[in-house]
């Protein structure tokens, strides 16, 4: 939220979504959002059933996950879908999914300023970002199906 509203007044037409479970969090990330005079262009959505998700990935310009851990991140692989730019923290095994500049970004944790500064290169350079999210994408249908994981496991178990 707050790389976001860093970065609202540049970018008058960006909206920010919310995905998620609710948790603790949400009543101050929405006071945020309110305190920052943002309300208008920020959107809630907790507790969506799974099947509801791909409409919203079908919607985003821009994937970001600033976990502060995250030991795997599928939400990248469904990301990487549909070939969209992400942006994520360095954190756990994201690192294993996104190759820095090449697929996506990563930016340290709790850092607003280099993640808003993570959203600008993407928004200012939009070519550079669907050539990540393609690459991201490629990455994922090569390297992260059950039919890979599956021959992976069969060559450990025959070697």
């Amino acid at each position: 939220m707050k790389a976001f509203a860093s970065i609202a007044s540049e970018y008058l037409d960006l909206r920010l979504v919310f995905l998620g479970a609710s948790d603790v969090e949400l009543p101050s990330l929405r006071n945020l959002c309110t305190k920052e005079g943002l309300a208008a262009r920020v959107s809630f959505f907790t507790d969506i059933p799974h099947a509801q998700i791909a409409e919203h990935f079908r919607q985003a310009s821009i994937f970001v996950l600033p976990s502060r851990q995250e030991p795997f991140g599928i939400v990248l692989l469904e990301a990487g879908c549909f070939a969209l730019p992400v942006i994520s923290s360095k954190v756990g095994g994201i690192p294993e999914i996104i190759d820095d500049t090449l697929t996506g970004l990563l930016v340290n944790p709790d850092q607003p300023d280099e993640l808003a500064n993570a959203l600008r290169s993407v928004l200012n350079d939009p070519a550079r970002g669907r050539a990540m999210g393609q690459k991201l994408r490629l990455r994922v249908i090569r390297e992260f199906t059950w039919t890979h994981a599956h021959d992976q496991y069969v060559r450990l178990v025959n070697s």
